[in-house]
């Protein structure tokens, strides 16, 4: 039996061998589901249909309980008899005799119990306990490594999954960066796991407006994936229709709010800009703030105005909650958006990087170009988590007007 690695293959066998050896009128394997905390008849012979639906099956009653309480294989050669296990007569019909094993496991834990029965009584003898018991080992073993197996299967099909999906994942993001007259614009988003939820896109609207959309998808995998490729295809369609920031996200609201699953939701910023005038229009669902730095004043700005995340209600409360913000950019001001990857960072002592720290690197780095601001911003985030695993996506855009 330890050759054979396919699961259902292998319980059909073990309860074939099991009855052979025992010369019993019939067998049955209980299997312990761990994630249900339940016992199911995974094979069997010589029992009916109904048999197994009406079998009564428990970790803490009749003799399947008592054999996980006390860990010990048990005989029953008069079962009509007993009053405690006379009831495995009112789904099992015929059976007079019956012995139990437990399967246990290295961890001295039990994964099921093989029961064999015989339709007359004192049908089993102490060496039959015996022989079923030594048996009982090598079927452990030979369940462990198929379920070693199985998983490993299962990772390795998971882990090409993910793997796919990540292709597609950054198939969607930007390949490259625009190059528009009068900014400099550098961007970059990777994920914490195979896959994530981060989003970023540029939006060109005409040749003297384009945006900027940064958004942070709900859960991760291949589920924030997903919509993440929906988020790209709705803001893609909308956008040659709608100009107008906050009409583009309400109508993508719209269309979120009857597709994502419950719960779900996105967080998004878009920054729409005319490109002559330098005029900006910001708005947010839900989103981080837009961190501002004004060349003039020398001083930084984080723009909050209210939003709900995508997905989350109804067109009217959506509506009702979105505000946009305008202003006017001149030479050597600097726009950061980010998702919460950044400020959320932790480091080993569950400390936050935060917003503040972002807009200092941005302070200091102001001279540069938008790019190794983007760099300076990323290694100092680094720098402060140290060995701490990353929990986050991070997504990062930086424009600086020239």
């Amino acid at each position: 039996i330890n050759s054979e690695p396919d699961f259902n293959k292998l319980v059909l066998m073990i309860t074939n061998m099991a009855n052979e050896v025992t010369e019993a009128s019939s067998t049955w394997l209980e299997i312990l589901d761990e994630k249900r905390d339940k016992l199911y008849i995974a094979s069997s012979k010589k029992l009916t249909s109904n048999e197994i639906k009406t079998a009564k099956l428990s970790t803490s009653e009749g003799l399947s309980g008592r054999i996980f309480k006390e860990k010990k294989a048990k005989i029953i050669n008069e079962i009509a008899k007993d009053p405690e296990f006379n009831y495995i007569k009112t789904w099992k019909t015929g059976v007079n005799s019956l012995l139990a094993v437990p399967l246990i496991t290295t961890k001295n834990k039990i994964m099921g119990i093989i029961f064999v029965a015989k339709n007359f009584e004192f049908g089993f003898e102490p060496d039959d306990l015996a022989m079923l018991q030594a048996f009982s080992n090598q079927v452990v073993i030979a369940i462990e490594n198929s379920k070693l197996l199985k998983d490993s299967i299962q990772r390795e099909r998971l882990e090409q999954e993910l793997k796919i999906a990540k292709e597609v994942q950054q198939k969607l993001l930007p390949q490259n960066i625009p190059l528009i007259k009068g900014f400099d614009i550098s961007a970059i988003s990777f994920t914490a796991n195979e896959v994530g939820g981060d989003y970023y896109d540029f939006i060109s609207y005409d040749k003297n407006n384009f945006g900027i959309v940064v958004a942070d998808v709900s859960g991760k995998g291949t589920s924030a994936a997903f919509y993440m490729a929906e988020m790209k295809g709705i803001i893609k369609s909308l956008s040659s229709i709608y100009k107008a920031p906050k009409d583009l996200f309400s109508h993508t609201n719209e269309i979120l709010f009857e597709q994502l699953e419950k719960k779900a939701f996105i967080t998004a910023s878009l920054v729409s800009v005319d490109i002559r005038k330098k005029d900006i229009r910001y708005i947010r669902a839900g989103h981080c703030p837009l961190i501002y730095y004004s060349a003039e004043s020398n001083e930084l700005d984080y723009k909050t105005p209210k939003g709900i995340g995508l997905g989350l209600c109804n067109k009217k409360l959506f509506d009702m909650n979105l505000e946009e913000e305008q202003f006017k950019l001149k030479s050597g001001d600097v726009i950061v958006i980010f998702s919460d990857g950044l400020d959320e960072a932790r480091n080993i002592f569950d400390e936050e990087y935060g917003d503040a720290k972002i807009g200092q690197l941005l302070v200091k780095n102001k001279d540069l170009g938008a790019d190794d601001i983007k760099h300076a911003i990323l290694d100092d985030i680094v720098a402060f988590t140290g060995k701490a695993p990353m929990h986050d996506d991070m997504t990062l855009a930086v424009i600086k007007v020239l």
